[in-house]
Protein backbone atom coordinates (compact mmCIF):
# COMPACT_ATOMS: atom_id res chain seq x y z
CA UNK A 1 0.00 0.00 0.00
CA UNK A 2 1.33 3.41 -1.23
CA UNK A 3 0.29 6.98 -1.09
CA UNK A 4 -0.51 8.74 -4.20
CA UNK A 5 1.27 12.12 -3.38
CA UNK A 6 0.35 15.12 -5.76
CA UNK A 7 1.85 18.78 -4.44
CA UNK A 8 1.28 22.48 -5.64
CA UNK A 9 2.82 25.26 -4.62
CA UNK A 10 1.50 28.58 -5.69
CA UNK A 11 2.86 31.97 -5.29
CA UNK A 12 -0.07 34.78 -4.57
CA UNK A 13 -0.41 37.66 -7.05
CA UNK A 14 -0.92 41.17 -4.68
CA UNK A 15 -2.81 43.42 -6.28
CA UNK A 16 -1.88 46.96 -4.81
CA UNK A 17 -3.56 48.64 -1.63
CA UNK A 18 -6.10 50.80 -2.64
CA UNK A 19 -9.58 53.10 -1.07
CA UNK A 20 -11.68 52.43 -4.57
CA UNK A 21 -12.85 48.92 -3.33
CA UNK A 22 -14.36 50.57 0.42
CA UNK A 23 -16.27 48.33 1.98
CA UNK A 24 -19.39 49.82 4.25
CA UNK A 25 -17.34 53.56 3.66
CA UNK A 26 -14.46 52.76 5.93
CA UNK A 27 -11.65 54.10 3.54
CA UNK A 28 -9.52 52.11 4.77
CA UNK A 29 -7.16 50.49 1.97
CA UNK A 30 -6.54 47.23 1.10
CA UNK A 31 -4.94 44.88 -1.12
CA UNK A 32 -6.21 41.69 -2.58
CA UNK A 33 -3.91 38.29 -2.27
CA UNK A 34 -5.51 35.49 -4.96
CA UNK A 35 -4.24 32.25 -5.30
CA UNK A 36 -5.65 30.54 -8.70
CA UNK A 37 -4.10 27.44 -10.37
CA UNK A 38 -5.08 23.96 -12.30
CA UNK A 39 -3.32 21.02 -11.77
CA UNK A 40 -4.06 16.91 -12.45
CA UNK A 41 -3.53 14.38 -9.74
CA UNK A 42 -2.15 10.83 -10.80
CA UNK A 43 -4.55 7.89 -10.89
CA UNK A 44 -4.89 6.24 -7.19
CA UNK A 45 -4.69 2.25 -7.80
CA UNK A 46 -5.85 -0.07 -5.77
CA UNK A 47 -4.88 -0.52 -2.34
CA UNK A 48 -3.53 2.81 -2.69
CA UNK A 49 -4.27 6.21 -1.27
CA UNK A 50 -4.45 9.79 -2.26
CA UNK A 51 -3.28 12.80 -1.36
CA UNK A 52 -2.94 16.38 -2.16
CA UNK A 53 -1.03 19.37 -0.62
CA UNK A 54 -2.18 22.41 -2.12
CA UNK A 55 0.12 25.44 -0.42
CA UNK A 56 -1.17 28.88 -0.77
CA UNK A 57 2.05 31.38 0.13
CA UNK A 58 1.00 34.22 1.29
CA UNK A 59 3.51 37.25 2.15
CA UNK A 60 4.29 37.70 6.27
CA UNK A 61 3.48 40.34 8.56
CA UNK A 62 -0.13 41.33 6.79
CA UNK A 63 -3.21 40.50 7.99
CA UNK A 64 -5.88 38.68 6.31
CA UNK A 65 -9.11 37.88 5.91
CA UNK A 66 -10.43 34.94 3.58
CA UNK A 67 -12.54 36.48 0.53
CA UNK A 68 -13.30 33.18 -1.37
CA UNK A 69 -12.30 29.67 -1.53
CA UNK A 70 -13.55 27.27 -4.33
CA UNK A 71 -12.14 23.75 -5.44
CA UNK A 72 -13.33 21.76 -7.68
CA UNK A 73 -12.39 18.30 -9.29
CA UNK A 74 -13.05 16.53 -12.63
CA UNK A 75 -12.42 13.47 -13.82
CA UNK A 76 -14.25 10.54 -16.56
CA UNK A 77 -15.55 8.76 -13.45
CA UNK A 78 -17.03 9.79 -9.77
CA UNK A 79 -13.98 11.84 -8.46
CA UNK A 80 -13.65 10.41 -4.72
CA UNK A 81 -11.76 13.34 -3.10
CA UNK A 82 -14.45 13.17 -0.67
CA UNK A 83 -12.13 14.18 2.56
CA UNK A 84 -9.87 17.56 3.59
CA UNK A 85 -8.82 19.90 5.64
CA UNK A 86 -8.11 23.57 5.59
CA UNK A 87 -5.02 24.28 7.12
CA UNK A 88 -4.56 27.98 8.99
CA UNK A 89 -2.79 29.33 11.56
CA UNK A 90 -4.55 31.14 14.88
CA UNK A 91 -3.62 34.25 15.81
CA UNK A 92 -5.91 35.19 18.22
CA UNK A 93 -7.35 39.08 19.68
CA UNK A 94 -4.17 39.97 20.90
CA UNK A 95 -1.61 38.50 17.68
CA UNK A 96 0.85 41.80 17.84
CA UNK A 97 1.55 40.98 21.11
CA UNK A 98 4.88 40.85 21.42
CA UNK A 99 6.64 36.88 21.87
CA UNK A 100 3.25 36.03 19.97
CA UNK A 101 3.52 32.30 18.71
CA UNK A 102 1.17 30.92 15.82
CA UNK A 103 -1.31 27.83 16.35
CA UNK A 104 -1.83 25.91 13.37
CA UNK A 105 -5.18 24.70 13.26
CA UNK A 106 -7.22 22.46 11.04
CA UNK A 107 -11.13 23.21 9.25
CA UNK A 108 -12.54 20.82 7.35
CA UNK A 109 -13.64 20.46 4.15
CA UNK A 110 -16.76 19.30 2.83
CA UNK A 111 -18.35 18.19 -0.38
CA UNK A 112 -20.87 21.26 -1.73
CA UNK A 113 -22.22 19.74 -5.20
CA UNK A 114 -22.15 17.21 -7.65
CA UNK A 115 -22.74 16.96 -11.51
CA UNK A 116 -22.17 14.93 -14.16
CA UNK A 117 -21.41 16.41 -17.76
CA UNK A 118 -21.39 14.44 -20.61
CA UNK A 119 -18.32 11.74 -19.87
CA UNK A 120 -17.03 14.23 -16.66
CA UNK A 121 -18.30 14.48 -13.57
CA UNK A 122 -17.51 17.16 -10.94
CA UNK A 123 -17.15 17.51 -7.34
CA UNK A 124 -16.56 21.10 -5.93
CA UNK A 125 -15.46 21.36 -2.29
CA UNK A 126 -15.63 24.50 0.20
CA UNK A 127 -14.40 24.90 3.63
CA UNK A 128 -17.02 23.72 5.68
CA UNK A 129 -19.24 26.05 8.38
CA UNK A 130 -20.08 24.58 11.11
CA UNK A 131 -21.49 21.15 10.24
CA UNK A 132 -23.07 22.75 7.12
CA UNK A 133 -21.71 23.20 3.30
CA UNK A 134 -20.43 26.59 2.33
CA UNK A 135 -17.55 28.47 1.04
CA UNK A 136 -16.33 29.62 4.08
CA UNK A 137 -17.56 31.08 7.41
CA UNK A 138 -17.02 34.24 9.53
CA UNK A 139 -16.05 31.48 12.76
CA UNK A 140 -13.71 29.41 10.02
CA UNK A 141 -10.42 30.54 8.99
CA UNK A 142 -11.32 33.80 7.75
CA UNK A 143 -9.18 36.60 9.82
CA UNK A 144 -5.56 35.97 10.71
CA UNK A 145 -2.38 37.63 10.96
CA UNK A 146 0.78 35.94 9.17
CA UNK A 147 3.82 36.38 11.09
CA UNK A 148 6.01 33.36 9.94
CA UNK A 149 9.62 34.78 9.64
CA UNK A 150 9.59 32.99 5.91
CA UNK A 151 6.98 33.31 3.26
CA UNK A 152 8.49 31.15 1.23
CA UNK A 153 8.01 28.19 3.88
CA UNK A 154 5.22 25.88 3.07
CA UNK A 155 4.88 24.64 6.85
CA UNK A 156 4.06 28.03 7.77
CA UNK A 157 1.21 29.00 5.20
CA UNK A 158 -2.03 27.98 4.34
CA UNK A 159 -2.22 25.02 2.97
CA UNK A 160 -4.95 22.19 1.48
CA UNK A 161 -4.83 18.84 2.29
CA UNK A 162 -7.15 16.63 0.37
CA UNK A 163 -7.61 12.68 -0.05
CA UNK A 164 -8.90 10.29 -2.34
CA UNK A 165 -10.03 6.45 -1.90
CA UNK A 166 -8.20 3.93 -3.87
CA UNK A 167 -9.27 3.36 -7.37
CA UNK A 168 -9.55 6.73 -8.37
CA UNK A 169 -9.09 8.06 -11.72
CA UNK A 170 -6.69 10.79 -12.42
CA UNK A 171 -8.66 13.74 -11.74
CA UNK A 172 -8.33 17.31 -12.85
CA UNK A 173 -8.11 20.42 -10.05
CA UNK A 174 -8.63 23.82 -10.21
CA UNK A 175 -8.34 26.13 -7.32
CA UNK A 176 -8.94 29.40 -6.37
CA UNK A 177 -8.33 31.12 -2.99
CA UNK A 178 -8.78 34.77 -2.73
CA UNK A 179 -7.40 36.75 0.75
CA UNK A 180 -8.00 40.82 1.11
CA UNK A 181 -4.94 41.65 3.02
CA UNK A 182 -4.23 44.85 5.88
CA UNK A 183 -1.06 46.00 6.79
CA UNK A 184 0.03 45.48 10.22
CA UNK A 185 -1.17 49.36 11.34
CA UNK A 186 -4.62 48.75 9.86
CA UNK A 187 -4.99 45.49 12.07
CA UNK A 188 -6.16 46.78 15.22
CA UNK A 189 -9.07 49.26 13.06
CA UNK A 190 -12.03 49.26 14.77
CA UNK A 191 -13.76 48.86 11.36
CA UNK A 192 -11.75 45.08 10.77
CA UNK A 193 -12.72 43.50 13.96
CA UNK A 194 -16.08 44.15 13.08
CA UNK A 195 -15.62 42.14 9.24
Amino acid sequence: MAEVLTTETINPTIAPFTVSARRENTNIPWGVCSHVSAFTAAQVGTGDTGKVVINLLIPQNYWFQLAGFHIDVSSTSAPNWDDGVFRSFYTGFNSLNPDFTQQEIFFPLAVTSEASIGSTQYKNVGVAAGGDQSAYDVNSPVNFLQTSSNSTDTTKNPQVQLYATPNSHDANFRISAIFKMFDINQANHPWLAAK
